[in-house]
């Protein structure tokens, strides 16, 4: 991975999301397609401090930096929404 997101639709809710950001479409594929990592971010995410609750309503994806540059014009602000 290259790096990681972080979104949230709405600032009231504490549902958000994290994106796993590869560099290409391979190593993103690798990851799997239905909520890559999930049980290691949930983990990782409880480790540093966030509650049960906090993370409850967590999800995971995987995106490439391939991808964005083919699809979204290089913007990771247009692929994430």
């Amino acid at each position: 991975m290259t790096e990681v997101r972080f979104v949230a639709a709405f600032p009231d809710l504490d549902d958000f999301s994290v994106w796993l950001c590869t560099a290409t479409d391979a190593e993103r594929n690798r990851l799997g397609d239905h909520l890559p990592l999930l049980a290691e971010v949930r983990r990782a995410l409880l480790e540093v401090g966030f509650t049960e609750e906090e993370v409850a309503g967590l999800q995971t994806t995987a995106e490439a930096q391939e991808t964005v540059d083919r699809d979204y014009e290089g913007s990771w602000f247009y692929a994430m929404r």
